[in-house]
């Protein structure tokens, strides 16, 4: 196991680990592994142009989501960090991973979740006040989890190539 894939494996786990605890991904923690990540890079040879848009395509990939506020800032800052890690070659595993990872976590999690039926005799379901009132809070999916599903897909590939 190399530095690169090191250093990625640990930062995931963390970034898992305080976004399933406090639902954030600190700054801390997303800037020092893309700083390790250009340093590492540089090391090994990887091309800078490569590393950049590794980078810039994790940053599209969430950005959007992020403006409709579907997916948290430290999410989107986190899958830029694995771009540079991995590099542009390497982001088609993590995405196809992080997708994967995204729909069985959705499916976990949105099936755990009590629904107000919206049946005729429900005063809750029939009044649109007391329906907005009572309405379900938007799940909460602790999505640097699926990034981590990513990176372990690019982990796999990269050893078997």
């Amino acid at each position: 196991m190399n530095a690169e894939v090191l250093l990625t494996l640990t930062a995931c786990t963390i970034a898992s680990v305080t976004d399933l605890r406090a639902r954030r991904i600190p700054n801390w923690l997303t800037g020092g592994f893309a700083l390790f990540a250009i340093f590492i890079g540089m090391f090994l040879d990887r091309s800078f142009l490569s590393m950049v848009e590794g980078g810039f395509l994790g940053f599209c990939a969430l950005f959007l989501p992020y403006v409709l506020r579907g997916m948290g800032a430290g999410d989107v800052k986190l899958l830029s960090a694995v771009g540079l890690a991995v590099g542009i070659s390497g982001m088609a595993y993590v995405l196809v991973g992080m997708a994967v990872t995204g729909a069985f976590l959705a499916l976990v999690i949105h099936a755990n979740i009590p629904r107000v039926s919206a049946g005729l005799g429900n005063p809750i379901a029939t009044d649109p006040l007391l329906r907005e009132s009572f309405a379900p809070s938007k799940p909460s999916i602790p999505y640097a989890f699926a990034i981590t599903g990513g990176v372990l897909l690019w982990c796999v590939t990269d050893f078997t190539r």
